[in-house]
C-alpha cells in the first residue's frame, strides 16, 4: 500500500479539488486499479470509525441513556467496509448507463474514478462519527462531495457544454439518493433493529 499516494490524493481532493482533478484527468486507470490502490484502503476508515464509535465510545438509546455494543460495532464495521464498494459501483453503473441519453461519452472507468475520488470527502469527514452523536451533522457535511464532484465532472466527463448541466444535475440526484439510502437510512435500520446493547 502506498500511504503517501493515498494521503496526498485525499488532501488534494478535499482542500484543492480543482488542482487535484487536473492530475487525475491525465491518468488512464482501469476501475480495478482504483479499487486495488485506493478504495480498499480508504474504506477501512468508515468501518473502523463506526466500530470504535458504537462499541467503545457509545451511542444514545432513547429512554435508556448512552450504551455501547461490541456486536453492533462489529456489524457496522463489516457494513461500512462493504458499503463504499456497493455505493460507488451502483452510482457509477447508473450514471454511465444514462450517459448516452444525455449526450455524454460512455466510459465506465472514468466515471468510476470520478465517483470514487468524489467519495473521498464522505469517507474522511466520516472520522467525526467517532462520536455517534455527531452523525446527523456528518450527513450534511458529506454533501461537500458534490463540490468535489463538480470540479471532477468538468474534467472527467466528455460532454458538450450545452448538455452538461442537465447531466450534472441528474448525477447529483443519483449520488445523493444512493448515499442517503445506504449510508444514512440503512445504517439507522441496523441500529434500530439491534437489541443487544449494554449500558
Amino acid at each position: 500500500m502506498d500511504y503517501k499516494f493515498i494521503i496526498n490524493r485525499a488532501k488534494s481532493l478535499i482542500f484543492s479539488p480543482k488542482t487535484g482533478w487536473d492530475k487525475i484527468s491525465l491518468e488512464n486507470k482501469e476501475y480495478k486499479d482504483v479499487i486495488r490502490n485506493y478504495l480498499i484502503y480508504i474504506s477501512l476508515i468508515p468501518a473502523l470509525v463506526n466500530f470504535i464509535g458504537y462499541s467503545l465510545i457509545g451511542y444514545r438509546v432513547q429512554f435508556v441513556g448512552y450504551a455501547t455494543s461490541f456486536t453492533l460495532g462489529l456489524k457496522l464495521l463489516v457494513y461500512f467496509y462493504i458499503i463504499p464498494f456497493i455505493c460507488i459501483y451502483v452510482t457509477t453503473w447508473t450514471i454511465d448507463y444514462f450517459a448516452l441519453k444525455f449526450g455524454a461519452l460512455k466510459n465506465f472507468d472514468k466515471t468510476f474514478e470520478l465517483i470514487t475520488y468524489s467519495y473521498t470527502a464522505i469517507i474522511f469527514i466520516g472520522i467525526l462519527n467517532l462520536s455517534p452523536a455527531m452523525s446527523r451533522m456528518v450527513s450534511f457535511l458529506n454533501l461537500y462531495c458534490i463540490y468535489i464532484y463538480f470540479f471532477g465532472f468538468r474534467k472527467m466527463i466528455k460532454i458538450k457544454p450545452e448538455k452538461a448541466m442537465p447531466y450534472f444535475i441528474f448525477n447529483v440526484v443519483v449520488i445523493i439518493a444512493i448515499y442517503f439510502f445506504f449510508w444514512v437510512w440503512l445504517k439507522n435500520v441496523i441500529i434500530v433493529n439491534h437489541k443487544s446493547f449494554s449500558i
